[in-house]
């Protein structure tokens, strides 16, 4: 009678020693998802730190494809102080790249500041011009701009501004249709492009109004007629002693809540598709496992979906790679790690499940397959 062996389990060294091929692969694949995660990480990082804004409120956003409803900054009316000027900054955009924002700047006069412009000018060699002064706070280059004073002297009363408790569309469309000066202007921001959609900018600098021999108290107005972003602002109240100076303009500009979510959406539904498809075939009864060719065919098609997706979400102003791009990369790369580590392990179950089947067979006359 044959002598019974008795088969010990394999311990976990026997294990490593008979997959050691599989288990680096394992590892390589692993390893392959430290780069996305650490740049997801950085890019994180990077783009924190944005400025909180003192008495912060939200511009109205444009309708019917004109202004929104704009805010006073400043309005030394707030201290009993006439208005002889309103600066009033239109929002139209940002160029990515720079990244800058494209302003209309206006300069209007009340009549309180007519009057103020005529008795204080001096009467020998009165100055021909004045000049609106945007000085960063951040360290950005200063801005100044001159304009003409012929251009608010001798107004007529109905093409004289009231920016007075300006809060309106139709205000504003008043502020732009009668503003004696006009200003296109190009201004630096601190900013994360990077970080789309999740992108933010924000300015921080002073504004004043200079008219050599002349003091006007100025209101400072802002509104937006770009969809795209939403702009929050800080609304300050004027000093004891009016704002006849510098005025402080302090914004951020954001992507709509709403826009971020539904791009975020979109960029997930090639990924969401592979898994619910790959799922629902696994959880079917009985299961059934797909062939490495299926899982292959499926990976291709999401990168391939990428492609266009990619460039319908992300503006290709913007510098690479965005949040967005570090995202695709991630999941990309994850599809093919998690397809690469469970088409292994499947491979691994089935030899030893093959083994263990095989290995207690018996031979013709009924003993042990061993030999004597």
């Amino acid at each position: 009678m044959a002598a019974k062996t008795e088969q010990r389990p394999a311990g976990l060294g026997h294990f490593l020693k008979g997959h050691a091929g599989r288990i680096i692969i394992w590892l390589v694949s692993l390893g392959f998802l430290a780069v996305p995660v650490w740049l997801l990480a950085d890019n994180y990082v990077d783009s924190a730190g944005v400025e909180t804004l003192p008495y912060a409120a939200s511009l109205g956003a444009p309708r019917y494809n004109y202004f929104g409803s704009p805010a006073e900054v400043y309005s030394p009316a707030d201290n009993s102080q006439p208005i002889d000027l309103c600066v009033t900054f239109e929002f139209l955009g940002v160029d990515e790249t720079s990244p800058q924002a494209n302003f209309g700047i206006l300069i209007d006069i009340t009549s309180t500041g007519e009057w103020d412009l005529e008795h204080q000018l001096p009467q020998k060699h009165p100055p021909k011009r004045g000049t609106l002064l945007i000085a960063s706070n951040s360290g950005l280059s200063s801005i100044s701009i001159p304009f003409s004073l012929s251009q608010l002297e001798n107004l007529p009363p109905s093409d004289m501004a009231n920016c007075d408790n300006v809060n309106s569309s139709q205000q504003a469309s008043r502020l732009d249709y009668f503003a004696e000066v006009r200003i296109r202007q190009g201004i630096f921001l601190l900013g994360t492009p990077r970080a789309f959609p999740n992108d933010w900018y924000e300015l921080n600098d002073d504004v004043s109004v200079s008219i050599p021999g002349v003091t006007l108290y100025t209101a400072l107005v802002i509104t937006s007629r770009d969809e795209d972003y939403a702009l929050a602002a800080s609304m300050y109240t004027t000093g004891g002693t009016g704002n006849a100076g510098v005025d402080a303009l302090e914004f951020t500009i954001r992507r709509p809540l709403l826009f971020i979510i539904y791009t975020y959406i979109v960029a997930a539904t090639p990924f969401v598709l592979l898994i619910a498809v790959f799922a629902i075939k696994y959880c079917r009864k009985p299961p059934k496992l797909p062939e490495p060719y299926e899982v292959a065919f499926g990976i291709g098609a999401t990168l391939v979906a990428i492609l266009p997706l990619r460039s319908v979400l992300i503006p290709s102003s913007l510098p690479s790679p965005t949040r967005l791009d570090i995202y695709f990369g991630l999941g990309a790369v994850f599809l093919v790690a998690a397809s690469v580590i469970w088409m292994v392990s499947i491979r691994i179950h089935t030899e030893a499940t093959d083994g263990g089947t095989s290995g207690g067979g018996k031979g013709a006359d009924g003993t042990g397959g061993g030999t004597g």
